[in-house]
């Protein structure tokens, strides 16, 4: 398994968002392979972006932290991607909390060995019984071995299912006790260190996709 992402910057902080599958890092106009995006939506809407995309990201985890922003809360996973030829290299990775791959990377949570690097992987897939509908997952590997969720359907050991609510009239799933459950999950998991961002940092424009929720 390698670290880092194959044509990144070198060095410092890389700071990426998760769309549709992909790990998605926004560069330079002109980039080697970045691909253009128009903004739908936030208050840079209509600009043009220019972005990087991988389908695996490698790492060792170093910390895990969640944050309530102007996009609302996200999760925040910082890896450790130094190598020889790029000392002192760490990715923040960034995604919608209530995301289906947000969720699905925290029921994982507890079965992950931080002494050790992990393998991301993206994944964008369609429905078998819904075509047109695509499911979108965030899965770590350790060991060239997919780690299953600690939480399911099927044994939720103490989590909490989504609940049908109505808001204005319109029936809603709420997810409201599911993420109080997975940030007190995040408070109590010892990480090798806490992150060492720094003061001042670029948030990323993400667009999230957050079209599958698996609970």
């Amino acid at each position: 398994m390698s670290r880092g992402t194959s044509n990144s910057e070198t060095g410092g902080f890389k700071y990426l968002s998760f769309m549709a599958g992909k790990f998605v890092q926004r560069v330079p106009e002109g980039t080697k392979g970045a691909e253009p995006r128009e903004l739908k939506k936030g208050p840079k809407m209509g600009t043009i972006i220019h972005e990087l995309k991988f389908d695996k990201l490698g790492g060792q985890i170093l910390n895990v932290e969640t944050e309530t922003s102007e996009y609302g809360q996200q999760l925040h996973i910082y890896l450790d991607v130094s190598t020889i030829e790029e000392p002192d290299s760490k990715i923040k990775l960034s995604l919608s909390l209530s995301s289906g791959p947000a969720k699905g990377f925290l029921s994982r949570l507890p079965v992950i060995n931080f002494a050790e690097d992990v393998e991301l992987r993206g994944f964008h897939i369609e429905k078998k019984d819904k075509p047109g509908k695509f499911g979108t997952y965030l899965v770590p590997y350790q060991n060239g071995q997919k780690l299953i969720s600690f939480y399911s359907r099927e044994e939720p050991k103490g989590l909490p299912q989504m609940v049908q609510i109505k808001v204005k009239g319109v029936p809603t799933w709420d997810d409201t006790d599911q993420l109080e459950f997975f940030q007190a999950l995040i408070k109590n998991t010892k990480f090798p260190e806490e992150s060492e961002e720094p003061a001042v940092a670029p948030t990323p424009e993400a667009e999230i996709d957050d079209s599958d929720l698996p609970f």
